[in-house]
């Protein structure tokens, strides 16, 4: 359902749209309808649109398969995985409450952010996380706090 205004205001936006749309080339488009013809304007007019419609749609193809790929790599993401997140949101709620900065919790997730973003991803990140998890169980074997 189109709004109202919409409705009403439909032919005057259609005409400012188009006359926007032409603005960039209308001298050459003048130029053309006194010297050919407004028939010959026309084809130039829709030849050189058909060149910006097959950019644009280059340009959607292109942003449409950088954003599948980045959705594909959120999605295998290691904050996603609940242990994870469990453990760094404990950890940056105690943080805040120790030291009342938000830089201190910040710094905590700098590291995941600072690794993802440089492409090492989850093998880096899985082999980190196991490593300070095995340190933790062996000082917690070991009665060492």
């Amino acid at each position: 359902m189109t709004p109202l205004f919409l409705r009403k205001q439909f032919k005057r936006i259609l005409f400012w749209a188009i006359v926007l749309a032409i603005a960039p080339f209308f001298v050459e488009i003048v130029l053309v309808a006194n010297l050919m013809g407004a028939e010959f304007a026309l084809f130039f007019a829709a030849f050189y649109y058909k060149e910006i419609a097959r950019l644009l749609s280059r340009k959607w193809l292109e942003f449409r398969e950088e954003f599948v790929v980045s959705i594909n790599i959120l999605s295998d993401a290691l904050p996603d995985r609940p242990d994870f997140l469990a453990s760094h949101s404990i950890g940056s709620f105690v943080l805040l409450g120790a030291t009342g900065s938000l830089v201190f919790v910040f710094l905590s997730w700098y590291w995941v952010v600072f690794v993802l973003g440089m492409g090492l991803g989850g093998d880096f990140c899985v082999s980190f996380l196991l490593l300070r998890k095995f340190f933790f169980w062996s000082a917690s074997q070991r009665g060492v706090t």
